[in-house]
């Protein structure tokens, strides 16, 4: 029965897959490098550290991408800190924190707080403790309690009553991190298979671009290969993480288009039926009905973000259905359960909270994949 239904579908997936390379070829022409060993699972614990360097590309001022991080995240930590964040080894494959800092200060992107500095981050209950120890008046703002206790107080002895002393970035520190703001977004932000390392060799190929560029071109490409290779459930993930790109830059009306695809998608079961067998059909149809706890829902996190994009893009809401008909419209799946129309419908109903009307349209389908999947 399934070969059957494969052999069916075997013809949507040649159109398809043309239809898609003439989408690819509006965008940019750009040669890809392609880097073997940096296609890193960012997960991974296990690292060939010596691998990663000899393979990056150090900044104009000879950082590597884990030294800018860390320079990132430096003035959050104390000078002879032993307490560092598990991910430094589990995402990165740092193991000594300390010894970056300490080279990250001897080049000048560093240096340790001042007195001044540090008295500036205390309480006006702490500067009053110190200005009694010592004999002086407790009176005033804040800046006059630290003006009255440099002034009034040996430097060295003031500092000895902090037990920590920070780290601060040097202006050539803030020009660094200027110059490389790629590094902490996309520590920040999750994107598929990128991370900092892999981010970094994209950003060293021709013709360069900004980061933001580099990643759509990325995200673009990523989606063109797992379409090609009927892999439709990464091809949603990707184009999820392309929604959320786009509404980083306010484009909300593209990421309701790109969101509508994963939609599209998620009703369709990509999940289930992409696969080399069909081992969950049975298993699906069994836990189609009723649509409360049903396996082909909208995820509650995609129906969340689709929601806001609805909101921050101002749009009329039938612009907005025309919008994901177009985009449901283009979309392919091999097994076809709900219709584009049916998958806009779902959504509305969704948000609105239809739950008598989702129930028929689920009856409705699911009436209508018996006859494909048992008869």
């Amino acid at each position: 029965m399934f070969k059957e239904i494969l052999k069916f579908f075997s013809g949507n997936i040649k159109t398809e897959k043309k239809s898609i390379e003439k989408k690819i070829d509006s965008f940019e022409d750009i040669p890809v490098k392609v880097v073997s060993s940096m296609l890193i699972d960012s997960d991974s614990t296990s690292y060939d550290f010596n691998t990663l360097i000899n393979e990056a590309y150090p900044s104009k001022n000879g950082l590597y991408p884990h030294e800018i991080l860390v320079l990132k995240y430096a003035s959050t930590y104390f000078i002879g800190e032993t307490n560092f964040q598990k991910f430094w080894l589990s995402d990165y494959g740092v193991r000594d924190v300390n010894k970056i800092l300490k080279k990250l200060t001897s080049k000048g992107f560093l240096r340790e707080t001042s007195i001044e500095e540090i008295l500036e981050k205390e309480t006006i209950k702490k500067l009053k403790e110190l200005l009694k120890k010592h004999n002086l008046k407790v009176s005033g703002n804040k800046s006059e309690l630290i003006e009255r206790l440099i002034k009034s107080t040996d430097r060295q002895i003031l500092k000895s009553s902090f037990s920590k002393s920070y780290y601060k970035n040097t202006e050539l520190g803030n020009e660094e991190l200027r110059e490389n703001e790629y590094i902490s977004y996309i520590h920040r932000n999750k994107i598929m298979d990128l991370n900092i390392w892999r981010l970094n060799q994209l950003m060293n190929e021709e013709p360069r671009k900004s980061y933001r560029d580099k990643i759509w071109i990325h995200l673009n490409m990523s989606a063109f290969k797992y379409f090609g290779e009927n892999r439709f459930e990464e091809y949603s993930a990707c184009r999820f993480a392309m929604a959320k790109f786009a509404a980083e830059e306010k484009k909300y009306k593209q990421a309701l288009y790109l969101m509508s695809e994963v939609i599209f998608l998620d009703l369709n079961g990509v999940k289930f039926f992409n696969k080399k067998n069909y081992p969950e059909t049975e298993l699906l149809l069994e836990n189609f009905l009723p649509y409360e706890t049903s396996l082909l829902k909208i995820p509650r996190r995609v129906l969340k973000i689709t929601k806001e994009y609805i909101r921050l893009s101002k749009l009329q809401i039938e612009e907005i259905k025309e919008i994901m008909l177009d985009a449901m419209g283009k979309s392919f799946v091999s097994i076809k359960i709900f219709s584009p129309e049916e998958c806009r419908d779902i959504l509305f109903m969704e948000i609105d909270e239809e739950y008598r009307e989702l129930d028929l349209i689920y009856e409705k389908a699911y009436e209508k994949s018996k006859k494909v999947f048992i008869n």
